[in-house]
């Protein structure tokens, strides 16, 4: 039997055989087009595919979803890593396309636990379970509800590799037999990574996801202390002798940086160790009430401690504002000024610039705002003001 089709709009009967012949001519007459048509259709979605799967990687994207997301995003936003360009899948992703997948498929959890709403919460006896130390990592509380992120040790790897795939120098620096120093702390990374066996993220916990980000880059005393605090003479080092590290203190302590200041020993070199004020009891931090000064001191000593403080502070960040100006002159200057004879004058302030710098920047790293040292404190900013002077009567 002969399968019919009635077309009612021209009264004809026609048979499928009819209609798929048509079809297939109509198909060979546009096959060009069709051909042209799929593959914009298929280079249109595979670019929305690639834009959607880099879009995913983005922090943007973190917190467009998930609300868990939104204090890793804003102590991100505020970190140095923000200003470089650093995103999360740079630190939390294997490199390569194959590690990226790898990413989003351990992602799915995620988003089911978010879906399902059981993503992050914990207890606090689960937190302490878990060794999440409460001080340094985000905790967000709410009411009896306690919400944290806490990487497993897959992922902790991950991070740890990223950091010293970027961070590479810091090591190789250190092969060469030089040491890192970043505000005025000395740290022999190969030696407690290589040698010791310890990770990045051991001592620099919560570097980009603290309150405060940008002064995480320093590990606290009490991180120091889960090692430099136990019985071998080795490990002791970093409790008995701070200055093994603190350079910047011990520096104007001794009264033996900068440039242009005479020798000015402080009276407490000598006499007295670092613990004796930045006590245990108080996590090392710098005194915060009179009885440790009490000790040693007449009452009188705080007002006096309090006044020098105070007067170097303000002295400092008048000088740190003339500097800013001085400095964008000198920026002027080498724009501006091509003669030779400019050209040389430009150099001979620039120099005499980064010593004054170099001045400051030894009262800044030191931190006391001179009670380890006032009088070499004060005696730095004075010839550090005098230079300044200097630089603007030799630029053209």
């Amino acid at each position: 039997m002969v399968e019919e089709r009635n077309d009612h709009s021209n009264g004809e009967v026609r048979t499928f055989a009819d209609v798929k012949e048509r079809m297939s001519n109509s198909i060979q007459r546009n096959k060009g087009k069709l051909i042209v048509t799929l593959i914009v259709v298929g280079v249109l979605l595979l670019g929305g595919i690639v834009k959607l799967f880099n879009y995913s990687s983005t922090p943007g994207f973190c917190i467009s979803f998930c609300h868990e997301m939104k204090p890793e995003y804003r102590t991100w936003k505020k970190s140095v890593h923000a200003e470089h360009e650093v995103e999360c899948h740079s630190c939390h992703y294997e490199q390569g396309f194959i590690g990226t997948l790898k990413a989003k498929w351990a992602a799915q959890n995620t988003v089911f636990s978010h879906m399902f709403g059981s993503y992050l919460e914990n207890t606090l006896e689960k937190a302490k379970k878990d060794k999440v130390f409460l001080e340094v990592q985000n905790i967000h509380q709410q009411g009896d509800r306690l919400f944290y992120i806490k990487t497993n040790e897959h992922g902790v790897k991950i991070i740890n590799t990223n950091c010293k795939r970027c961070h590479h120098d810091v090591i190789e620096k250190e092969g060469e037999g030089l040491v890192s120093e970043a505000r005025g702390v000395r740290m022999a990374h190969r030696v407690h990574i290589e040698e010791q066996g310890l990770e990045c993220t051991d001592c620099h916990i919560n570097i980009v996801h603290g309150e405060e980000p940008l002064k995480r880059n320093l590990p606290k005393m009490r991180i120091c202390f889960r090692c430099h605090n136990k019985d071998d003479s080795e490990a002791k080092l970093g409790q008995t002798n701070c200055q093994n590290c603190h350079i910047a203190q011990k520096a104007m302590w001794a009264g033996k940086s900068g440039y242009g200041v005479p020798t000015v020993t402080s009276e407490m070199y000598g006499a007295t160790e670092c613990i004796d004020c930045h006590t245990p009891e108080n996590n090392f931090k710098k005194p915060q009430n009179v009885e440790v000064c009490l000790e040693c001191h007449e009452e009188d000593i705080v007002t006096q401690y309090n006044k020098w403080k105070d007067d170097l502070k303000v002295t400092r960040l008048k000088l740190q504002e003339r500097m800013n100006t001085v400095e964008e002159k000198i920026a002027y200057a080498k724009k501006n000024k091509k003669k030779p004879e400019q050209r040389a004058s430009i150099e001979e302030a620039e120099k005499i610039f980064l010593e004054a710098r170099e001045n400051l920047m030894v009262v800044n790293r030191d931190g006391s705002n001179g009670v380890h040292n006032n009088e070499y404190a004060l005696g730095l900013l004075k010839v550090s003001r005098k230079k300044l002077q200097d630089v603007i009567k030799i630029l053209p």
